[in-house]
């Protein structure tokens, strides 16, 4: 009879051992959500010639011949913004322009986004419209402050932000049309992207 309550006492251990391990091996399989925001700026990216597509994930410039593609988010010429949605291109993306600064935005809205159409664009063309002014009398563009393009990426998983810097080369501080005029179209600009998927930046 001892040893069998022994043995009784024996498996009743074994047993809790193995509820126990078990129990760890879940919590440990419970997944994170971990930031993955990637931030970068692109400096002088000429776009004064033709089209320029720009894949946000691997920050490069992909070729026009894949324009036709998924493999670009926003495309650059002269300034004129594109992204890749709607009459643009095949890819799954939507945009807007946000009336805040480029650290403000901590998580991307959830609404508001636009394709670009026959009716326009998803960053709007034209000056005091989208991202720029243009100065009639010094023929100069500049970025607008507290504007900050927010777009969903062409697979339409991703949040990016975008803030242009400058439109001229080398992103000169008061850029004037005599020295900066002829180095027009070239920007630069900062992004993040957050790769897990998420909102927050």
């Amino acid at each position: 009879m001892k040893r069998f309550t022994q043995k009784l006492g024996l498996v009743a251990m074994m047993a809790t051992a193995v509820l126990f391990t078990t129990s760890c091996d879940k919590e440990e399989e419970t997944p994170v959500n971990e930031s993955k925001v990637s931030s970068n700026t692109v400096k002088d990216l000429d776009a004064s010639e033709t089209y320029v597509y720009y894949n946000l994930s691997s920050n490069e410039i992909v070729p026009a011949s894949d324009s036709a593609s998924d493999k670009w988010d926003i495309a650059f010429y002269s300034t004129t913004i594109l992204i890749n949605s709607g009459t643009s291109g095949p890819g799954m993306g939507e945009a807007q322009v946000v009336e805040l600064s480029f650290d403000e935005i901590t998580e991307a809205p959830e609404t508001g986004y636009a394709m670009d159409s026959e009716s326009g664009n998803a960053v709007p063309k034209g000056s005091g419209n989208g991202w720029y002014n243009y100065n009639p009398s010094t023929h100069i563009v500049s970025p607008i402050p507290g504007r900050t393009i927010v777009l969903k990426t062409a697979d339409g998983e991703k949040y990016a932000k975008v803030e242009i810097l400058s439109y001229y080369k080398g992103a000169p501080a008061n850029p004037t049309y005599e020295e900066n005029g002829a180095d027009g179209r070239v920007y630069t600009f900062r992004y993040s992207i957050q790769e897990n998927g998420t909102a927050q930046f």
